[in-house]
């Protein structure tokens, strides 16, 4: 577990609130004409487990890939937080119909969290039936 610093300009006034353990933090500088102090505070990063996203996958009868009836093997993919251009209609048919367990990253959403991978079942052939797709469009 790692203690990142963030330094903060912080009202006097506020100052011990925001102070962790009842502490208050020494200060960095002296007031200025505001009134505001430089402090800095520590905080804790954690991580936590991944999420498991075998919900997602799209399994045939026997848990197999629903397109390719090839078994799905588990893999850690990363989580990408923030606001994404989405993918575009032929992208998403293509998905659907080719490669519907080709996830390599998972989108996360606007709000930030601790957690930084995801459990998610993935099948080799549509891993590679997604790479064969995107590489014909980029030619385009």
């Amino acid at each position: 577990m790692s203690i990142l610093r963030l330094v903060i300009i912080a009202s006097v006034v506020g100052a011990p609130a925001l102070a962790r353990g009842g502490q208050e933090p020494k200060p960095e500088a002296t007031p200025g004409a505001s009134g505001s102090v430089l402090r800095e505070l520590p905080i804790m990063q954690r991580e936590g487990p991944p999420w498991v996203m075998f919900d997602r996958a799209v399994r045939d009868e026997k848990g197999r890939c629903a397109v390719h009836r090839h078994p799905l093997a588990v893999a850690l993919v990363p989580i990408a937080y923030g606001l994404m251009p989405g993918p575009g209609p032929a992208f998403l048919g293509a998905e659907r119909r080719l490669f519907p367990n080709a996830l390599t990253r998972v989108e996360g959403g606007c709000l930030v969290m601790n957690v930084k991978e995801a459990k998610v079942l993935q099948c080799q052939k549509c891993l590679r039936a997604k790479e064969r797709w995107l590489r014909a469009r980029r030619g385009r």
